[in-house]
């Protein structure tokens, strides 16, 4: 089974992706290839190259880099423009992630709906057990038990928290609450009263995740910019439910431990 990697198993240039770079999709979700050389495209034409074995050169990859389930890694969607992976329909993609063992495709493909060319994905607002759903025109794509699979309708059930939890239950400033203030760390307990919290409130998916990726210091200049003017307002809310959530474990507030 593959298991994912985290903190300093994954390469160091990944966690540093987002920053500095042209946003890869735009405000609608819709991914933005390119074949300009980068340490990710020489990843993504290393295992084109291995799978098909053809010579595959590097201007002849295409990749858009994506974090699908906001862990603050990327992953890497990949074209290779080969006769292995290219025919008359098109060309067929790869979606690489990293895990401890290396990087696996995690596009699993099976009827061939994918085959054509990088102008069709969006990233959908929805979320599956923290991924992303992905589309291709009007083909949807969702996570199920490690892999990307083909689905016929949007996730039920509202706000997705998978991504959430995974960043609030590593957040540095919650876990230093606990050891401030001398009480032993109960961060699924803290991490399951805000995502209470957020539900209770309404928050869009993206602010959900947004606010995931400020616990666990995750957040870009990218996610700020795309969220808008009133940023500094949605911070401000979501330090109204720490303070309640903490206080609610014995920190802070009326529950503050003598």
């Amino acid at each position: 089974m593959r298991a994912r990697a985290i903190g300093r198993l994954v390469p160091a240039f990944l966690a540093a992706a987002a920053v500095g770079q042209a946003a890869a999709q735009d405000a609608e979700g819709k991914l933005h290839f390119t074949n300009a050389q980068s340490e990710s495209r020489e990843i993504a034409r290393r295992l084109l190259q291995e799978e098909s074995g053809e010579s595959i050169r590097g201007p002849d990859v295409s990749i858009a880099e994506v974090d699908l389930n906001v862990d603050g890694y990327n992953e890497i969607f990949a074209y290779g423009h080969s006769s292995f992976f290219c025919g008359s329909a098109g060309c067929s993609p790869r979606i690489y992630q990293w895990f401890e063992a290396g990087w696996f495709n995690i596009l699993k493909d099976e009827t061939g709906a994918t085959i054509g060319g990088p102008d069709a994905f969006t990233i959908a607002r929805e979320r599956r057990s923290g991924y992303s759903d992905i589309l291709y025109g009007d083909i949807r794509f969702g996570w199920n038990d490690g892999d990307y699979v083909q689905v016929s309708a949007p996730p039920s059930g509202g706000i997705d928290t998978g991504g959430f939890m995974q960043n609030c239950t590593g957040s540095p400033q919650i876990y230093q609450s606990f050891v401030d203030a001398g009480v032993e760390p109960d961060m699924e307990g803290v991490c399951g009263c805000l995502a209470d919290q957020v539900k209770s409130a309404n928050l869009q998916q993206h602010e959900v995740d947004l606010f995931g990726k400020d616990l666990a210091a995750l957040t870009t200049d990218e996610d700020i910019q795309r969220y808008g003017e009133t940023y500094e307002d949605f911070l401000a809310a979501t330090e109204e439910f720490k303070a309640a959530c903490l206080a609610d474990a014995g920190i802070g507030g009326d529950g503050e431990d003598e």
